[in-house]
């Protein structure tokens, strides 16, 4: 409802923020391609397998609200079936993976920076300016940032944030730039973008519901670039936010394969590129099948899901491996791994009436399993670096 959507848009960009000023110098600093590799040289292979697992099935799942998206997309711009629209939108995914490679992610994070900030920008102001004589009609919660309750968007926000941090996408960027220092630039100019891309969509969002309520909310950025753009510049917008859906979804497909293939196949198969295009495959595969189970329904709730999941099993990890230099107990980190996906489960089947969002109950699992093993340092216990 309105303002209250801004929790997705605040809740990346204070993910992109603390990652770049907090975690991006021990990142590019430790010699690793992945996250997944720092987390293994600080706490053995056996952890570094789990969080694997577990974080690359967190990413699948983010995955599957991208693919939802491009897929309304297309089926909104083009006649043709949502089946067809899937098949479209994965060959592009998978020409552009295929032939872009790293270095193309590397330089997508300012290009799609850009191109939102000008499409969206412009697709915002006009949306504004069409509502401005009605914005009185709305309810007074329409402008209500925490509208269904500050908890509830705050826990949003925090999910988000966890799942940006634990991400492998913004870490591939970062280490893929020419340097440092630019690559981090790229990642701070996206973060104090992010929060006016999602206040542009908000006032497209408002026109939509007052003049064509109707329409799916998946399908209300389309269909407003269709009705109130010329055809040269909506088919230029269009196109902009195709590329952007597109790119998105290879460099999450692009991590996701690499964590896989470091991490468990690395010393089994030598060929790296065949054995990740592989991996992409089967991954697109699997999330076509879920894609066309759902017909391009709950984009937002996969992606809460994706990023809480992958916060909740790296997120302690990742800080004690970067920043914990003191004796650590090895099977309570690997503990605090599994604990996240179980207590997410428990909690939200037994206490359904809290109301609390299952990143919560991961993230209590495994801070549970981290202070045991900073307390209790004895057998298996991992020496300061």
């Amino acid at each position: 409802y309105g303002f209250s959507a801004l929790s997705y848009t605040l809740g990346c960009s204070i993910g992109i923020l603390v990652f770049a000023l907090v975690f991006s110098r021990r990142i590019y600093d430790s010699d690793k391609n992945t996250l997944l590799e720092i987390v293994s040289s600080r706490f053995g292979e056996k952890s570094g397998v789990t969080m694997s697992l577990l974080s690359a099935f967190g990413t699948t799942l983010s995955i599957v609200s991208q693919i939802l998206s491009g897929t309304a997309l297309l089926s909104s711009i083009l006649p043709i079936s949502p089946t067809f629209s899937l098949l479209v939108f994965i060959l592009l995914v998978i020409v552009y993976v295929f032939f872009g490679g790293g270095i193309s992610l590397g330089y997508m994070g300012i290009l799609k920076t850009v191109l939102m900030a000008l499409g969206f920008g412009f697709c915002g102001i006009v949306a504004y300016f069409s509502i401005a004589p009605s914005l009185s009609s709305f309810p007074s919660y329409y402008f209500n940032l925490f509208h269904g309750g500050a908890w509830k968007n705050l826990s949003q926000v925090i999910s988000l944030a966890l799942g940006i941090i634990t991400g492998q996408n913004y870490s591939s960027a970062l280490i893929t730039g020419k340097t440092y220092k630019e690559s981090r630039r790229a990642v701070i100019l996206s973060a104090f973008i992010g929060p006016l891309i999602g206040l542009f969509c908000v006032m497209v969002g408002l026109y939509m519901k007052l003049n064509h309520p109707d329409t799916l909310s998946s399908s209300a950025l389309p269909a407003f670039i269709l009705l109130k753009m010329p055809p040269f510049l909506a088919g230029s917008l269009e196109g902009m936010l195709l590329l952007t859906l597109v790119g998105t979804t290879s460099g999450a497909l692009y991590a996701t394969s690499t964590i896989i293939y470091r991490g468990l196949l690395k010393n089994r198969f030598k060929n790296e590129t065949a054995l990740t295009r592989f991996l992409i495959i089967m991954i697109l595969a699997a999330v076509s099948l879920v894609v066309m189970a759902n017909k391009g329904d709950m984009i937002l709730t996969w992606t809460f899901m994706g990023a809480g999941l992958r916060g909740a099993v790296s997120f302690f990890p990742l800080i004690l491996a970067l920043f914990y230099n003191k004796p650590m107990k090895k099977s309570c980190v690997l503990g605090s791994m599994i604990a996240a996906p179980v207590f997410t489960v428990l909690g939200t089947l037994l206490f359904p009436s809290l109301d609390i969002l299952p990143v919560f109950w991961g993230v209590l699992g495994s801070l549970i399993f981290t202070v045991l093993g900073m307390a209790f340092v004895g057998k298996e216990t991992i020496e300061p670096r």
